[in-house]
């Protein structure tokens, strides 16, 4: 209910509030409703702000997140290229991107990424990388038997 009546009166003060402080109004929302594994209402949130601010680069990253949590990979990766469209400089976007396309197995795509990201944050991105490495050769590769 809470929410609910957090979403009426952001879109209430839609036409009042200055755009800056409106767009993070959405994100603080979008923010919550991930935390709380609530994926789908979240991007129907990224929706609205990005329908409200088309140029904002941190709305499809959080849209891009959630379809990456819901693991729709390819949205993720799409939602993550705009965000990086409009704001190249965006680290974080790029190591969620790499995530999304080790995940897609475009091994390629997410070293490429991985090492834009490693100029920016070398430590986040070599410790994120090493997770994508071990992850794609313990998972998947075991027979039936869990060899």
């Amino acid at each position: 209910m809470k929410r609910y009546f957090l979403i009426i009166i952001l879109f209430f003060s839609l036409h009042f509030a200055p755009a800056q402080a409106l767009e993070n109004e959405y994100a603080n929302l979008i923010i919550n409703c991930t935390q709380n594994s609530e994926y789908e209402q979240a991007i129907r949130i990224c929706d609205k702000l990005i329908t409200y601010k088309p140029e904002s680069y941190y709305g499809y990253y959080l849209r891009g997140l959630n379809n990456y949590l819901l693991e729709d990979y390819d949205d993720a990766i799409t939602d993550f290229d705009m965000a990086l469209k409009l704001n190249p400089d965006f680290t974080d976007a790029y190591i969620k991107r790499a995530k999304a396309k080790s995940k897609s197995n475009n091994l390629i795509g997410a070293i490429a990424d991985y090492n834009r990201a490693r100029n920016d944050k070398f430590y986040e991105t070599v410790t994120s990388f090493a997770g994508d490495v071990l992850w794609s050769v313990f998972s998947g590769k075991r027979d039936k038997k869990g060899k």
